[in-house]
């Protein structure tokens, strides 16, 4: 050929996209030592004949060529179709990819709602119970108070030859009594004054011997460190988480001895709850019906902590609290 070799060609061919895959076999009549053979291959060829050529020889290499192309030719389609499905699939776990995580962010920003609306509204609540507790004491105690002393006063008043109506201001005294005892009770359950007045961890010791005398189960207050200050939206949420393990070991617990600690390290507080009941249902420790136990983690959350609750067996439920203070 005047501008070009059959090696040229060949070359050409395989450089070519379009070409590059069908097969070359060279025929020379000039030289066939190896040093040509490795040229033709090294160009790209599939095979170099030297003339004369044996016929049967180059139909079997032209047959086993063309198979061989033929199965390339399949390989090549499958993987274009393996890679077209795989950039498919990508693009559609891409595009799913992308929608968890805006689901996930939503979600997160939604959780991260519901939980300062919580806080607020427990926020608003213990300013209502503390409101209603001091009105209770202050005012409703006072008058009731103020009463008393008047039905003693009248009482003083009275002959002994009043025997009915003397009987009756004792009546009235004694149902004062009560109510006195009934509107401190009550304002203590809403606000106890002790936690504002003396502090967390007197609260605590007020509880505990409150919920002896109550419940008759034995109570432990355990490594209660003399003096710990922390702020009163913490110390309310520690006493709430109290109080509400105090009345899910009264309903389902069965025990007899709880023990309470509470410790502090690094500025996290720690707070230990355990019994010796019968155990926590495995199912109840996540159920969304166990609003107690939901309680209990909200309060904490809401106050960047953390809620532990394990079943130990027969030998009860261990209930870790631990907040940042």
């Amino acid at each position: 050929m005047p501008e070009m070799d059959g090696y040229e060609v060949c070359e050409r061919l395989k450089n070519d996209e379009l070409t590059r895959h069908i097969p070359v076999i060279m025929i020379t009549a000039i030289r066939t030592d190896s040093e040509v053979r490795g040229k033709a291959l090294e160009k790209g060829a599939e095979a170099l004949f030297s003339k004369p050529i044996d016929l049967e020889q180059l139909a079997t290499h032209l047959d086993f060529v063309l198979t061989s192309k033929e199965e390339e030719h399949q390989l090549r389609t499958d993987k274009e179709e393996l890679e077209g499905l795989v950039q498919k699939r990508t693009k559609e776990l891409t595009l799913t990819n992308k929608q968890l995580r805006q689901e996930i962010a939503e979600r997160k920003l939604t959780d991260k709602k519901f939980r300062d609306l919580t806080k607020h509204i427990e926020e608003v609540r213990e300013k209502e119970r503390a409101r209603i507790s001091l009105d209770l004491h202050d005012d409703l105690g006072q008058r009731l108070t103020a009463l008393n002393m008047d039905v003693a006063w009248i009482r003083k008043q009275l002959s002994k030859n009043q025997p009915e109506i003397l009987e009756k201001t004792n009546s009235m005294t004694g149902l004062l009594n009560e109510t006195i005892k009934t509107v401190q009770k009550i304002s203590s359950e809403l606000r106890p004054s002790i936690l504002d007045d003396l502090g967390l961890v007197a609260a605590i010791e007020w509880q505990l011997d409150e919920f002896t005398k109550n419940t008759f189960i034995d109570t432990i207050a355990k490594d209660l460190p003399e003096y710990l200050e922390v702020d009163e939206e913490v110390s309310i949420t520690v006493f709430r988480i109290i109080q509400e393990a105090l009345t899910n070991i009264i309903r389902h617990a069965q025990a007899s001895v709880v023990t309470v600690g509470l410790s502090t390290t690094n500025n996290l507080l720690k707070l230990v709850v355990t019994d010796n009941g019968i155990g926590i249902p495995v199912e109840n420790l996540e159920s969304s019906e166990s609003f107690g136990l939901m309680g209990m983690k909200e309060r904490a959350r809401s106050h960047g902590g953390d809620v532990t609750i394990t079943n130990e067996g027969d030998k009860g439920t261990r209930i870790i609290v631990a907040i940042p203070f």
